[in-house]
């Protein structure tokens, strides 16, 4: 087999730009705002996929075998925030539903949480690929680091927890 040359990569399609995503997610609580969360995002992995190894050992020799996927279960995101602060009260208000320490109250599972759509583009914004997070809501709001010292944009940081995951 030949060395790849120019013309192979010229033939290879276009690279995915690592810019070219949005983040969609239904907000369950009463007060949140789930279109400035996809318009806000600004980083957002895409979720990995393993298998568990199972490993058989008879007579002195081992054998691999695939066992049960297994997905990571976090999603670590950023969010540009604004003056009016609407992604931390949002997030802030959404683990609020789902546990509220003041009233010592909670929601079942199934009331706060929800999907989360990674969406892929292309060049022309044409969707490629969605990544749809089952069971998907915040587990942890970051705190924020102020600094008076200097000029500098706010960014949240908001890790998701969810079950699995479906490409589309």
């Amino acid at each position: 087999m030949a060395k790849p040359g120019l013309a192979d990569l010229r033939s290879l399609p276009d690279p995915l730009q690592t810019q070219n995503f949005a983040l969609f997610v239904n907000v369950p609580s009463p007060n949140g705002n789930a279109r400035r969360l996809t318009l806000q995002c600004q980083s957002v992995p895409l979720s990995g996929i393993s298998n568990d190894q199972l490993t058989v050992g008879l007579h002195g020799v081992e054998a691999m075998y695939q066992g049960r996927p297994m997905y990571e279960k976090t999603l670590s995101t950023s969010f540009v925030e604004t003056r009016d602060m609407v992604i931390r009260n949002t997030i802030r208000n959404w683990i609020e539903y789902a546990r509220n320490a003041r009233n010592n109250t909670g929601a079942y599972k199934a009331e706060y949480e929800s999907t989360g759509d990674l969406v892929l583009y292309d060049d022309r914004y044409r969707p490629i690929k969605t990544v749809r997070h089952f069971g998907f809501y915040p587990n942890n709001l970051s705190e924020l680091s102020l600094d008076g010292s200097s000029s500098g944009v706010a960014i949240i940081q908001v890790t998701w927890l969810y079950d699995f995951t479906v490409d589309a």
